[in-house]
């Protein structure tokens, strides 16, 4: 013990200090290692680095571009069919189809019993006139048998639907194509036409007839 105490000198010392730090140096700058590709990264790291991104940024403005050259036309299609023709002004109503149409006729100073009338054209003949069992005479808001509401008619029927009427009883219909025969209508059009029951009488409505 006193033979090594007696070598161990400041130099020594310093060597052997100088010795130890180099070794480590080395070893330290053994560890230390340039890295060229994401091959020598573990998967796992590599995962967290990639994950790890920044905040996005605010969008840019618009961008609007030229217009681009117009194509050429294309080629014209093929000619459609021909409808069914249309109607003509002598044409009568086709069976199963209606038309409508309104009446109004006022009396201030009427008679007990006189005739109040009004002439209904209709706008499309009818192919046949509605029989004398085929007129229904009745309120706009009641619904009557082939009847059920203005704008209706049973096929072969012509409804009268009275919106408003005063001071006037049952209404009839003459037929003006056949000498004004009663409760009968023409193919053209009808006469309505009520007795007064009282001075001031008036009645309008609507009516609808189906060929």
């Amino acid at each position: 013990m006193r033979r090594i105490r007696r070598h161990l000198t400041y130099a020594n010392v310093a060597a052997t200090l100088a010795l130890v730090l180099a070794m480590s140096g080395g070893a330290l700058a053994a560890t230390h290692y340039l890295i060229n590709s994401t091959k020598q990264i573990n998967p796992r790291v590599l995962k967290q680095l990639r994950g790890r991104t920044g905040r996005t940024g605010l969008p840019g403005p618009p961008g609007v571009g030229s217009q681009g050259v117009a194509g050429p036309q294309g080629q014209r299609g093929p000619r459609g069919e021909a409808g069914p023709p249309g109607p003509s002004a002598l044409a009568s109503l086709p069976s199963g189809q209606s038309e409508s149409g309104t009446f109004g006729v006022r009396a201030d100073h009427s008679l007990l019993n006189d005739k109040i009338w009004d002439t209904i054209s209709y706008p499309v003949p009818l192919g046949e006139s509605a029989g004398k069992t085929h007129v229904v005479f009745t309120k706009a808001n009641v619904e009557a048998e082939h009847c059920s509401g203005p704008g209706h008619a049973d096929k072969g029927y012509l409804c009268i639907y009275e919106t408003v009427a005063h001071g006037v009883g049952a209404g009839s219909i003459l037929g003006f194509e056949a000498e004004e025969e009663k409760d009968v209508t023409g193919s053209h059009g009808f006469t309505l036409q009520w007795e007064a029951t009282e001075a001031e009488a008036f009645v309008s409505g609507t009516y609808t007839v189906t060929g």
